[in-house]
């Protein structure tokens, strides 16, 4: 089941090293900077390194003895975060270090097509590298970096490419390769940084003849394939750019496995549109390469092979991480499964499990087995899951305050933190168990009604039941109100808010699990689980309500209500919603389970103002909204074909983190501030 709830990730899901603090891997001493590590734009790049350098020179051990042959750092790569941290490494903390490029210094933007615009994004975060960095576009960029970089007289090597690294004897030996020589050298460092990217591995096509002068996986000057008849594989925005740009000089065929583009930047498809109607490019969609020779290329549409004239192949199908080389030198990938993992997981399931059926079903196996006396545990004049309400609100209070200081530069997130942290400390804490005891009717605090001002049915099963056959009518009409005027209101105008700003559930989900919401299943697998699940939940919510209510006195209705607790509110809420925190996301009750979630997102299909707009054609592709999104939303597809977010075609609760980590501010929450913040050509 965990498989199929899993799925496969989502077509543009990258996987990326498991980090600890200060951005260091698994292998302690070895650490990450750049896009590698979740920082897709120069600025958080080059930041990062200056990050990773910084702590280094604060080690007690951080410097190595001057004759010896052993470098205090090793820099892989020399794109922005690895320059920025050779810099901050030689001028700020008198380190010696060895910058290693496979390739030329800045490769990556080199290989950026003629006259590419290059934005200092995101604006709104302090740059503290040493490296040069202002809006402009290729050519001025470089021209400044080489000139920076002639000053600084850094410690580089070019044409180098790093085969292996080891722990050894308390420091790392790195074997390296330089251009076509057979045989490596070995460099000591005590610590390594690895700043080598995401685009560095092009996709291959595994095909005969992808060895051929002829096939490129990046496009310098269209001008150099004037007149030629030039293949592109792939289907994405680098592959539709570059397919327009060589139609101004070249024929061109696409060659694009899926039936046809689905995930553009809204302009590309315009553009690609309309070169496909007027004939300037050729598509083959539902097709793939299967031979390439010196004259022709032959494309494997469905049963049938067609041959194409070629002189050309660029293939633009993406770039893949080396998986095997992190796998080799030891460093381990999120979301990856280990023998130590999976029975981490199945002993913090079954302590969630234990504590949860103590607290609300002590019949359940293994209370009913052993007379462990949970029903007894009274600490002052609280009984022990008072005691945990309290403890569960500590920690909302704690990481809230956490959360806090690390969004405070987002004046949404601030009222966000502050709402989950006013509610459940106080309304499901303070009010409940202090206040309303000592000053509301016996009856009332007693009966636990004070949770239902917040918990509306059916997230609360009894929400409305509880107080009708007891005959509390106040109660009971507050209930109905909430959950069939309030909450719709609140769906029409904030959409589902109400889970990230106010739920309890949610409340811990914001804070505690904030560290752990990249950890979400993805893939349309999940989502299609997700709709079915909580369908079924809701549905269950329902008949076991109607059960209760007019047939109350039947014993199928006990029934029912003994069965929805032990199956819905404990398994799910309670040993699924904290038990697979750290291993399957935060949100997996709130996503999969919850019914009022549902029955917010079904309301929101029908009337909702609620939405997230992308601005057009500003989406860089970075992945970063996706991968922070708790419920799995592919919002990426969503900005790059500027389509907006909204409760008809997702999941989303409102929690607004991915409005607020887009490093290029593409997502907002009106269209007025979309389409200012759209981009204007720079002026060269």
């Amino acid at each position: 089941m965990l498989r199929w709830l899993i799925g496969r990730p989502d077509h543009d899901e990258v996987r990326l090293p498991a980090l600890k603090a200060h951005h260091e891997s698994s292998v302690s001493g070895l650490y990450i900077v750049g896009d590698l590590a979740g920082a897709p734009t120069i600025r958080a790049a080059a930041n990062q390194g200056v990050e990773v350098m910084a702590h280094i020179g604060s080690l007690p051990d951080a410097r190595a003895e001057k004759e010896s042959d052993v470098y205090d750092v090793l820099i892989v790569g020399g794109g922005s975060s690895g320059l920025a941290a050779a810099m901050e490494a030689k001028c700020c903390q008198n380190l010696r270090t060895l910058t290693l490029e496979s390739g030329r210094l800045a490769n990556t933007i080199r290989e950026f097509s003629k006259g590419k615009e290059i934005y200092a994004e995101p604006k709104n975060v302090a740059y503290h590298a040493r490296l040069w960095l202002e809006d402009s576009v290729k050519e001025e960029l470089l021209a400044k970096w080489d000139a920076q970089l002639a000053e600084e007289d850094l410690n580089v090597r070019e044409g180098v490419e790093v085969t292996a690294i080891r722990r050894e004897q308390g420091c790392f030996s790195i074997e390296v390769k330089e251009g076509t020589a057979k045989d490596g050298d070995v460099v000591r460092a005590r610590r390594v940084v690895l700043a080598i990217g995401k685009r560095g591995n092009p996709r291959r096509l595994g095909v005969p003849g992808e060895d051929l002068d002829k096939v490129a996986y990046r496009l310098y000057d269209p001008d150099d394939h004037k007149g030629e008849n030039v293949l592109v594989v792939g289907g994405g925005d680098s592959a539709v750019e570059a397919a327009l740009a060589l139609a101004e000089v070249a024929n061109v065929t696409l060659s694009y496995r899926r039936e046809g583009f689905f995930r553009l930047k809204s302009r590309n498809r315009e553009k690609i549109d309309a070169a496909i109607r007027d004939g300037r490019v050729r598509p083959v969609f539902s097709s793939t390469v299967g031979r390439i020779d010196d004259e022709r290329v032959a494309l494997q549409v469905g049963d049938k092979t067609t041959d194409v004239d070629n002189d050309w192949v660029l293939v633009a199908a993406g770039a893949e991480l080396p998986h095997k080389f992190f796998k080799k030198t030891g460093i381990r990938m999120e979301k990856e499964w280990t023998p130590l993992r999976a029975l981490t997981f199945a002993g913090v399931f079954a302590l969630f499990w234990l504590f949860y059926a103590a607290k609300k079903y002590p019949p359940l196996w293994p209370h009913s087995a052993f007379d462990l006396g949970w029903n007894d545990f009274n600490f002052g004049a609280l009984h022990w899951w008072e005691w945990f309400t309290i403890a569960y609100s500590g920690a909302v209070l704690i990481w809230g305050i956490k959360a806090l200081r690390k969004y405070w530069y987002s004046k949404f997130q601030r009222w966000k933190y502050a709402s989950v942290i006013f509610f459940q400390c106080f309304m499901l804490c303070i009010l409940p168990l202090f206040i309303l005891p000592r000053f509301a009717p016996e009856w009332y605090a007693k009966a636990g009604y004070a949770f239902h001002l917040i918990l509306a049915w059916p997230l609360s099963i009894e929400a409305i039941s509880k107080p009708l056959l007891a005959g509390h009518m106040g109660p009971f009409l507050y209930a109905v109100g909430l959950t069939f005027v309030g909450i719709p209101l609140l769906v029409y105008f904030q959409g589902s808010r109400f889970c990230s700003w106010v739920c309890g559930c949610g409340a811990l989900a914001e804070t505690l699990g904030d560290n752990v919401r990249h950890l979400a299943p993805r893939g349309p697998k999940s989502i299609r689980f997700e709709r079915a699940a909580g369908k079924i939940v809701l549905g269950l919510a329902f008949a076991v309500s109607i059960l209760t209510i007019f047939f109350g006195s039947w014993a199928v209705a006990d029934e029912g209500l003994h069965l929805y607790g032990i199956w819905i509110d404990t398994m799910l809420a309670g040993a699924v919603g904290l038990g697979f925190y750290w291993f399957f996301g935060n949100r997996a009750w709130c996503r999969f389970f919850c019914p009022l979630r549902m029955y917010m997102n079904l309301i929101g299909r029908i009337a909702s103002r609620f939405k997230i707009v992308p601005a057009r054609d500003k989406c860089i592709a970075c992945g970063q909204c996706s991968r922070e999104c708790q419920m799995g939303i592919p919002v990426m597809d969503f900005a790059k074909r500027a389509e907006p977010v909204t409760l008809k075609t997702s999941s989303c609760i409102g929690c607004g983190i991915c409005v607020d980590v887009c490093p290029v501010d593409v997502l907002h929450w009106t269209e007025e501030s979309a389409r200012a913040a759209e981009p204007a050509k720079l002026k060269e």
